[in-house]
């Protein structure tokens, strides 16, 4: 049932009608392998969506550190049933850039989201991507994902713990 505001709009476009979250470990995650893989198993959330055509928004935080020159990249990945596993980003770059259906896949893609070419760099992180819902009913899981293009990346050295929540919206 929609709310209606003084101003004569209401809620039905972009209400939230779930939400789930999670914190990460408080121990330190080292990132040191070239091909996308997840982070932390036990790090997720999870919705099973209401309706087709709903949008979840999915937020990641997190605090990558790298040395000079390390590089590699984390993002976050919705994962369902049917669907499998699949990155909430493409890759933009000089050329024709990368569909997010094909990044996981590809262990140079987004592999310079962080590059360091000097001494130790801290990095305060936070991705936000949406996913349209096509299988309602179907539990739908938010995952960290990473890879190395070169060195390690330290996640949870000193700084914030990581942390993940998915919204399930009305368009």
């Amino acid at each position: 049932m929609a709310i209606y505001y003084g101003d004569g709009s209401n809620s039905n476009n972009g209400r939230i009608i779930q939400h789930d979250e999670d914190y990460g470990a408080l121990t330190r995650y080292t990132i040191n392998n070239g091909s996308w893989h997840e982070v932390d198993s036990s790090f997720r959330c999870a919705l099973t969506p209401k309706a087709v055509g709903n949008i979840l928004k999915c937020t990641l935080v997190y605090n990558p550190v790298l040395n000079g020159g390390e590089f590699g990249g984390v993002i976050p990945v919705i994962h369902y049933s049917s669907g499998g596993n699949q990155s909430l980003f493409g890759e933009q770059d000089g050329g024709s850039g990368i569909a997010r259906g094909n990044i996981l896949g590809n262990d140079s893609a987004i592999n310079e989201q962080y590059r360091h070419n000097a001494s130790y760099l801290f990095w305060q992180s936070c991705v936000v991507g949406t996913w349209s819902v096509t299988n309602a009913g179907q539990v739908h899981t938010l995952k960290m994902y990473a890879q190395m293009g070169n060195g390690d990346i330290v996640i949870g050295d000193n700084t914030l713990q990581c942390f993940m929540q998915m919204q399930e919206m009305e368009p």
